[in-house]
């Protein structure tokens, strides 16, 4: 949420965020090219949606990161709602780079695994209740009959991923 809200709506006159960014390229590009790089970043800027969603994550930021105030608004994003903003983010940095490619994410990404899901793994890759099939099979037994359908999907998901058989 910060670094959104650094890179977006940040104030003060010595911050250089992406939408400034933009805004000083505007003055910086040629008088004969105005009207195509006008025309340019209109196609490439934040929607409706995408501007509500920074509004959000400002409110966040001023509401609950930084300063928190109790009486302010309980708002939150959901993970599909910061990858959204994420990937306008991306693609308005890419387009104001004028086609020089940027990795967005480290190296040891290339894998399609971030940290947190690496860690995630980890945690439940050592989870009694996965492994109790192997490890207490007595108890799991009586375990295995409490859980839903749902429940079951879930472990044998995992198990699947980590090459175990389902249960």
């Amino acid at each position: 949420m910060l670094l959104i809200a650094n890179m977006t709506t940040d104030q003060g006159s010595d911050v250089l965020t992406l939408p400034r960014f933009k805004n000083r390229l505007r003055q910086m590009v040629q008088t004969a090219q105005q009207t195509a790089f006008q025309e340019y970043l209109k196609s490439i800027y934040f929607d409706q949606k995408s501007r509500a969603l920074l509004e959000k994550v400002r409110n966040l930021r001023d509401t609950r990161i930084a300063h928190f105030i109790p009486a302010a608004s309980h708002e939150f994003l959901t993970l599909s709602e910061i990858k959204m903003v994420r990937d306008d983010l991306n693609a308005l940095l890419q387009a104001l780079s004028f086609d020089v490619d940027y990795i967005m994410l480290p190296f040891s990404y290339e894998s399609g695994q971030s940290d947190v899901e690496w860690a995630l793994d980890a945690i439940a890759k050592s989870s009694p209740l996965l492994t109790m099939p192997e490890q207490d099979p007595e108890r799991w037994l009586h375990r295995r009959s409490t859980f839903t359908e749902s429940e079951t999907a879930q472990l044998n998901h995992y198990r699947k991923k980590f090459g175990w058989t389902e249960i």
